[in-house]
């Protein structure tokens, strides 16, 4: 199995190991996106047609202050960065703006990832789940 095959099949498996215990939530994380949906002001909803490819996997990273696109690869490494950060009993909360749009996510000690997107017109929600970083190697 690749090194890329390996890190996907523990991303993959992530709400077994989540279900063993919690995570500490002072350190990088990979989180996988499992769904998302868009909102026009319209009220019209659907999938996300905001972009071409969305991203399926993101590295948090709390000390370095930047969420990191990890996969598909022809986005990875697009980067954005963390404005604030609050720790609140078993959740994370996150922040940012990035370009015209302004986004939050919201990390439980359980692994559940929730995100949301504000941009003109438009509104997107994401749900997700994340491990340690250091659970993505063999």
């Amino acid at each position: 199995m690749t090194r890329l095959g390996k890190r996907i099949a523990v991303l993959c498996l992530a709400p077994v190991l989540m279900a063993a215990g919690r995570i500490p939530l002072d350190g990088p994380l990979v989180c996988s996106i499992a769904r998302a949906i868009e909102c026009a002001s319209d009220l019209s909803c659907g999938e996300p047609e905001y972009l071409a490819t969305p991203p399926t996997f993101i590295h948090v990273d709390l000390d370095g202050m930047a969420v990191t696109l990890l996969a598909p690869e022809e986005r990875r490494g697009e980067i954005a960065p963390i404005a604030s950060v609050e720790h609140l009993d078993d959740r994370v909360l996150l922040s940012g703006i990035e370009g015209y749009r302004s986004w939050s996510m919201m990390i439980l000690d359980d692994g559940a990832m929730s995100l949301t997107i504000a941009a003109e017109g438009t509104g997107i929600v994401v749900f997700g789940q994340c491990i340690v970083a250091d659970q993505t190697r063999p």
